[in-house]
């Protein structure tokens, strides 16, 4: 995490110990600005202008949403990336955090490894996203000059004009994606993450040797899960556009059994079955990070809409079919009423059923990383009965 000119971070929080401990994780790496109330991060965040603002929700005179909503009316501070810090977990806080404009949520206790990659995420991306917007910019006004010159020039700078506006749609079609994946990043690295907390947690009940218990293998296989997926996620963002170099040859066996192995004490727990019958031998061509984030998100769809009234499953299976790979996923959890719902299935912040982790932005997500890989998704589903989900992606020869 070395970087060339320090990056500016302020904490706000009423808590000393929480200050205190946020600074002791970042001060290594960032420089660090502290304020104990709203009012005085308002002053901070005109004054300092730091590149992002870790903010408590919680606090005695102005609350974080208010801090935040007061920072997006101002077009000094408007631009600031904000992570939300509170101990509070409900749907609502989630859903309000990024309504107000913040780009993530941290539950406290604060942990060290999940604040500093968070940080690293947000920072990395709002980098991104500030140089597309200058480059935006300066492509619209060479543009917009050249637009003069052209009322007054031949039909070969008529031709250059259209090149240019041909390429500020394309800046302007990245900025939309780089929008959506700040969704993407956030939403995968809060699923490892409650993973890996999941299973520390047990540990701390167990009274056996560290590494010969069966929950730490479960524990280092999450951890390697999450640091790959924080590489890809960075891969990717360096270069927006997926170009054929980011594309691979994948083994979806194998995928899918990662994705299982990850999420396994959670499936124990919700006592649900989950089954690969994907041949050994089915490669598919993909970006790797994208099709990892849909298997995750379906299954663990499948767990969370479980049915408490029947033994619940997962099955995974796929084919070739008229060109295309298709991903069956298949399960016998509450359904969806599709009659109702159909044309909001994969909108940002829809849910259909009542679910405490439920955010509303996994099939969002999921739609858009298949439609960026050429694919498609069909749904079938039946209240009380089950889900049929498939993913359709374009078959290529390696």
């Amino acid at each position: 995490m070395n970087r060339k000119a320090a990056e500016k971070i302020l904490v706000v929080d009423d808590q000393p110990g929480n200050l205190s401990l946020a600074t002791s994780i970042l001060k290594p790496f960032y420089e660090i600005f502290l304020a104990n109330n709203g009012e005085k991060a308002l002053l901070m965040a005109s004054e300092k202008q730091p590149d992002l603002l870790l903010l408590d929700i919680m606090m005695p005179d102005i609350s974080g949403f208010e801090v935040c909503r007061r920072l997006k009316q101002s077009e000094n501070t408007a631009g600031i990336p904000i992570i939300f810090m509170t101990a509070k977990t409900s749907g609502e806080d989630y859903e309000k955090a990024f309504d107000m404009g913040g780009v993530d949520y941290i539950t406290k206790p604060i942990n060290s490894k999940e604040l500093l990659s968070r940080v690293k995420t947000h920072l990395l991306i709002n980098s991104q996203r500030t140089y597309l917007e200058n480059l935006n910019q300066q492509i619209f006004e060479m543009n917009s000059n050249l637009e003069i010159e052209v009322q007054n020039r031949t039909g070969e700078l008529l031709i250059a004009n259209k090149q240019l506006s041909s390429l500020v749609k394309i800046k302007e079609e990245q900025n939309k994606r780089l929008q959506n994946f700040t969704h993407i990043v956030s939403h995968n690295l809060r699923s490892h993450t409650a993973n890996m907390q999941g299973l520390l947690a047990i540990i701390e009940m167990e009274n056996s040797e560290l590494f010969e218990n069966q929950y730490i293998q479960m524990v280092v296989q999450a951890s390697n899960n999450l640091n790959e997926t924080i590489l890809h996620l960075n891969q990717v963002l360096s270069s927006f556009n997926a170009e054929r170099e980011q594309w691979e040859s994948l083994n979806l066996n194998k995928a899918v059994n990662s994705t299982i192995n990850s999420i396994a004490q959670l499936a124990k727990d919700a006592k649900v079955s989950i089954f690969n019958e994907v041949p050994d031998d089915f490669n598919i061509f993909c970006i790797p990070i994208y099709l990892e984030s849909i298997i995750l998100n379906i299954l663990t769809n499948a767990i969370k809409y479980r049915s408490e009234e029947r033994n619940c499953f997962s099955k995974i299976s796929a084919d070739q079919e008229d060109g295309y790979f298709v991903i069956v996923f298949e399960d016998n959890g509450l359904g969806i009423d599709m009659e109702r719902y159909r044309d909001k299935l994969f909108g940002m912040y829809k849910t259909f059923h009542t679910h405490k982790e439920s955010n509303g932005l996994g099939l969002f997500i999921t739609k858009n990383q298949i439609e960026v890989m050429g694919g498609k998704i069909e749904v079938e589903s039946q209240v009380n009965v089950g889900t049929i989900f498939k993913v359709y992606l374009p078959y290529e020869k390696s």
